[in-house]
């Protein structure tokens, strides 16, 4: 029987982890009664200062008219308030509100205890093994063109 190559076995390590990852952030959203992509935005938001539509846009990599979306959702929901600039009417952004920020006290909770349930059981060294994995994975993907 041949060894499984190196790559193989990254490339299905790697998908497994980010399924898993993309399973349990579902789950979380779930749990806020938030769709991921409202919970993302008001993650963008937790420094209370206003951000602009077009940061968020980048940040997220979807369009314009994809934020405008969430953004209305998120202000229906009274979690945001849209902020026009007094100089340029085109300029938009964002901020939140106070339900918005005790949401995302909630949703910061959550994901703290979902990082102790994966990460509290382990040892200090498997931690600093994976922290290190993941900075040369951080810098080797960042290289890439």
């Amino acid at each position: 029987m041949s060894e499984v190559p190196y790559d193989v076995r990254l490339s299905e390590l790697l998908q497994r982890v980010m399924r898993d990852f993309r399973v349990q952030a579902y789950r979380y959203s779930l749990s806020q009664k938030l769709p991921l992509s409202e919970c993302r935005v008001l993650f963008l938001l937790c420094s209370g200062l206003p951000v602009k539509m077009n940061k968020i846009k980048q940040d997220l990599f979807v369009s314009g008219a994809c934020v405008t979306s969430i953004a209305d959702r998120l202000i229906r929901k009274k979690l945001i308030i849209r902020r026009r600039s007094d100089t340029d009417r085109r300029k938009v952004s964002l901020v939140l509100t106070d339900k918005g920020r005790s949401c995302l006290v909630r949703l910061e909770a959550r994901r703290k205890g979902l990082l102790k349930a994966i990460f509290g059981n382990l040892t200090e060294r498997d931690k600093k093994t994976i922290e290190d994995g993941v900075s040369i994975l951080a810098v080797s993907l960042e290289s890439v063109k």
